[in-house]
Parts: C-alpha cells; structure tokens; sequence
C-alpha cells in the first residue's frame, strides 16, 4: 500500500510575519513550520502503517511551496515518513484552491508512475482557511470517491473506514480504495458576535501573529463574484458548517 499525505509549511505563529503587496504572506522571508492538522494526517497514516505491520506500506508526504517547505517534509520524515517529494515553482506562489488543486493532482499522477496510490491523506484548516475546498477538488481531479472531516480512520482489505463526529452523533463511512480522505478535529465553535464579523477583511479573533483575518473574505468575495452564497453555521462548544452555494452554469455553446 502506497499512501501520499499532502502536507503544508505554514509560517510560525511566534514569529514576525510580513507581507507581499499582493497581500500574500512571504514564506520566503519568514520562518515556519509542519501545520499541526497536516501533521495530524501523518499520525492518522502512521497509525494505518502500525496497524497493518503485515503489509508493506510506504508513506509519502507531498507539499508544494518554496524552498522553506522543505522544513515541513523534513518533520514528516523525521515523524515516520517514508519519503518526501516537493514542488517547488515560483508560479504557483500564492496560488488559489483551484490551481493548487490541479498541481497536488499532478503531483500525485507522477508519484504513482513508481507505483499506484491507494490512499491519498490531506490535513483541513491549513490547506483553505478551514474551508477543506483543496481536498475535495484533489479527489474531483483524480477521480477518486473521497471522504472528509475524518477524526479517525482505518483500513480494512481495500476499504477505509473513517469515524466522522457530528452534532449530535458520530457516523462511519466507507469507502473503497483508492481514495481520498480528510481529516481535522473538533473546532471550538464561533459566538454569534464573532459570526456577525465573519467575512469582513483582516477580522480575526486570533492574536495577531497567528492569523490575517483574510481566509473566510477571500472566499465569500469569490462565491459573491461568482454569483452564488456562503451561509454558516456555528455553535461555541460544537463546532462550525460552511455551505458554499454556487449557480449551475450551462455548457458554452460549441464554438
């Protein structure tokens, strides 16, 4: 079993943190680290690896970023990873959901030229300002059945099982490998005094050093733009829904 975790260099939230003119973080200028939730989803691959100790299984973490990266592929490896594989490429530096998406995805293609990829991990809250867009658009582009906000999976033959917390209850899904799985855990939950802020530029309930407040704007601006509605959904204590609404738009005619 080959799984390939994709893992993000984030940059340290006790650290300064500056800014390109395009209102991109500078990663080159700044030191960083492992995000906590990828690092998450090494330790849910690991776990799979321990749990199969019959099988020869080969972890592989994935990132795209600059040179700095390889800092987070070093923590995977030092945690247990196999091997590592970085793109690096300054034309998709401060890249959207979307074309991250499509490069993670030939990144996995050409990984799988050494071998086929059962199980693609991908941590949440790091990849798309908690909006776990990324992982479901990597499994879109690979065509693989995909399962998300994972809080503790397994394996079993060729399927997975993740155990999936909700509001009131957990569930488990399944599904059959290859697949694509997301894993987070449970969120704290927003009042509604921080909800009637939500989405306004630079807001943040984070300490300075530790968040932009740019996340959730950027994507209410793009789903605005495109016509559709963001509505949200939160409790303190429970944890937060985001629905994204978008227009069905129609074919364009054949040229």
């Amino acid at each position: 079993m080959r799984i390939v975790v994709c893992v993000k260099h984030v940059p340290d939230a006790t650290g300064d943190r500056r800014f390109e003119e395009d209102l991109t973080v500078d990663r080159v200028g700044v030191d960083g680290l492992l995000s906590e939730l990828d690092e998450y989803a090494v330790e849910q691959a690991l776990r799979l690896k321990e749990a199969r100790p019959d099988d020869e299984i080969t972890i592989i973490a994935l990132t795209v970023g600059p040179e700095k990266a390889a800092d987070a592929l070093r923590k995977a490896l030092q945690m247990g990873a196999d091997e590592a594989v970085h793109v690096i490429d300054d034309a998709v530096a401060g890249s959207d959901a979307v074309a991250t998406s499509l490069v993670l995805a030939k990144a996995v293609e050409k990984v799988a030229e050494s071998g086929p990829v059962d199980l693609v991990l991908c941590g949440m809250a790091s990849t798309d300002a908690m909006m776990s867009v990324v992982p479901a658009m990597l499994a879109e582009r690979l065509d693989l059945p995909q399962v998300t906000h994972a809080a503790v999976l397994e394996t079993q033959g060729a399927e997975i099982r993740i155990k999936r917390d909700g509001d009131a209850a957990s569930e488990v899904i399944a599904a059959t490998m290859p697949a694509l799985v997301s894993v987070t855990d449970t969120g704290c939950g927003m009042s509604q005094e921080t909800l009637r802020h939500l989405g306004e530029p630079f807001f943040s309930t984070r300490p300075s050093a530790e968040g932009t407040g740019l996340g959730v704007s950027m994507v209410h601006a793009f789903v605005r733009n495109a016509g559709g509605a963001m509505r949200v959904e939160s409790e303190p204590g429970v944890g937060t829904r985001f629905e994204l609404l978008l227009p069905v738009v129609p074919p364009a005619p054949a040229a």
